[in-house]
């Protein structure tokens, strides 16, 4: 089962992992995806998530649809394509901020390790 975007670092990762999942329930082919998304060559994808090529925002923008990422999945899977493509590290911090404002709110909480060791010192009764 593919994780969730948030769980990614690097979008290209995630479009391959996306791609992998898809076609291993179905014929998907990367032509399939591409069309999707709306890009004229069949294998543009691929060489993206081969790191051969890049998205800019609008494409970014047509593969988190293609992907049907919805909400702040879409949001962070475009954040993560503006901060590959940041041009200064000023744009960079910006993005990352962003990132990690979504990554704080909607990622999965661990308990802590104090928690961790007041429960495994528990006795029930």
């Amino acid at each position: 089962m593919l994780k969730s975007v948030i769980e990614y670092q690097d979008y290209r990762l995630y479009i391959l992992d996306y791609y992998l999942e898809k076609k291993s329930s179905s014929a998907f082919t990367w032509r399939e995806f591409a069309k999707r998304a709306g890009f004229a060559s069949g294998s543009y994808l691929k060489l993206i998530s081969s790191g051969k090529s890049r998205l800019v925002e609008e494409g970014a923008r047509k593969t988190a649809t293609a992907m049907e990422l919805q909400d702040f999945e879409y949001d962070y899977f475009v954040l993560l394509v503006q901060y590959d493509n940041a041009k200064n590290a000023l744009q960079k911090k910006k993005f990352f901020e962003q990132i990690q404002e979504i990554i704080s709110a909607h990622k999965v909480k661990l308990v802590g390790s104090e928690s961790y060791t007041y429960y495994e010192s528990w006795v029930t009764t």
